[in-house]
């Protein structure tokens, strides 16, 4: 069974990088795409689809009011940079919620919602091994959107409405709030320590109760958060308290 697909959203970057996501999975093909939700509107009054792809904030009709017009909805999945509209969205009974910039791994969790409601096997999902390993995430930087595998990232510094994501080569800096960041990456390895400070569990190189240290950069454990990081430590096989 071939998963039929409708992608809406406004932001052509935005795009670019679902259907980037979209060529490693065979069994998902994407028959129409829209820049607004009327045109979609339009579309989906003719053509019947399998899965919504569905950008909430849009001009003239956004997403969300765009389901609440549709008398028959295909299984909709919600892609946006903004997290207050989530329980609204789950309301309508949207399969998953995803926070942009949207990482590779956590967009085909969403879709292997999508396989189970349909009862679709996942065979190609992630053909090879490789694939699995090489999540990666988008961060916009200027009029740029910069790929960045998780697996680079040491950590991120929150700045208010800006985070810096450090790698060993370089340094970007995003418009982006390490709140987002903390629920997006909370289940690809990532712990917030601090409240400035959001690190990957793998790149630290030594600890104490004050402290995480990484690549001989020193990064304090707030104490709000020193509960929580103890706790996980002990659960890790590789480290000892």
């Amino acid at each position: 069974m071939k998963i039929k697909c409708l992608l809406v959203d406004d932001e052509p970057i935005a795009v670019e990088i679902i259907r980037s996501y979209m060529r490693n999975i065979d069994e998902v093909e994407i028959v129409a795409e829209f820049n607004n939700a009327l045109d979609a509107y339009n579309f989906l009054q003719k053509e019947k689809v399998d899965l919504l792809l569905l950008d909430i904030k849009m001009p003239q009709l956004s997403g969300l009011d765009l389901l609440k017009t549709l008398d028959s909805r295909p299984l909709i999945i919600l892609i946006t940079a903004y997290s207050e509209f989530a329980l609204e969205g789950y309301e309508l009974d949207v399969v998953d919620y995803l926070i942009k910039p949207v990482s590779y791994q956590r967009f085909l969790k969403a879709i292997s919602k999508v396989f189970n409601r349909l009862n679709v096997p996942a065979n190609n999902t992630q053909p090879q091994a490789e694939k699995a390993n090489a999540s990666y995430i988008y961060f916009k930087q200027g009029k740029k959107m910069m790929k960045l595998l998780l697996s680079d990232i040491l950590y991120f510094k929150g700045y208010g409405n800006y985070v810096k994501v450090f790698t060993e080569q370089k340094e970007i800096i995003t418009y982006q709030t390490l709140n987002m960041l903390e629920k997006q990456l909370s289940t690809e390895g990532f712990i917030r320590v601090h409240k400035s400070f959001l690190v990957s569990l793998d790149k630290i190189d030594a600890f104490t109760v004050d402290t995480v240290e990484i690549k001989k950069k020193e990064i304090p454990i707030g104490n709000s958060y020193r509960q929580a990081v103890v706790k996980i430590f002990g659960k890790r096989r590789d480290v000892s308290i």
